[in-house]
């Protein structure tokens, strides 16, 4: 009750106080079994943190709520297909951020061209890599959420996959 309690507060514009009591929930219930709330928990964090533009945290978050949600047997597919879907989202944020940081730095060259600027290369190839990296990996979680999705015939789940995958 105190885990939706601390959602519904997070909805009326309250982060702090939501976290503080998902903090007291998740106390009380780490040496539990109830995968399914540790879970929600963990994906309550990652929500708060990625409206508060903080996408890495988020992800991290997000990730540990997919683990939670598989240590239950079996696991609760809509949690699980809805944590998938919501960390294919994340890892679409932060490769559009890091594209859109190259894109800047670009622009700012081409604005101020200095000839004896050095560029690093390998760093560049990294983050197009990352970028490469964190898109495929959405596509796959994505897919992976919607196998669950079409095998529970729920069809809203599949629309937001969907959804997802078309932005």
């Amino acid at each position: 009750i105190r885990v939706l309690e601390s959602w519904l507060i997070f909805k009326k514009g309250k982060p702090k106080e939501a976290i503080r009591i998902l903090r007291e929930s998740e106390c009380a219930l780490l040496e539990t079994d109830d995968y399914t709330i540790l879970g929600n928990i963990q994906s309550a964090y990652g929500r708060i943190a990625r409206r508060e533009g903080r996408y890495d945290a988020a992800l991290v978050h997000t990730e540990k709520a997919v683990e939670e949600f598989k240590r239950r047997t079996p696991p609760p597919y809509r949690h699980l297909a809805g944590s998938l879907t919501n960390m294919a989202f994340l890892k679409q944020l932060i490769a559009l951020q890091l594209q859109n940081r190259m894109d800047q730095r670009v622009a700012r060259r081409r604005r101020n061209p200095e000839p004896a600027v050095y560029t690093n290369k390998i760093r560049k190839a990294q983050e197009r890599s990352r970028i490469s990296r964190l898109r495929e990996e959405a596509q796959n979680h994505l897919a992976e959420a919607e196998r669950m999705y079409g095998d529970a015939n729920d069809n809203r789940g599949i629309g937001t996959v969907h959804l997802n995958r078309a932005q």
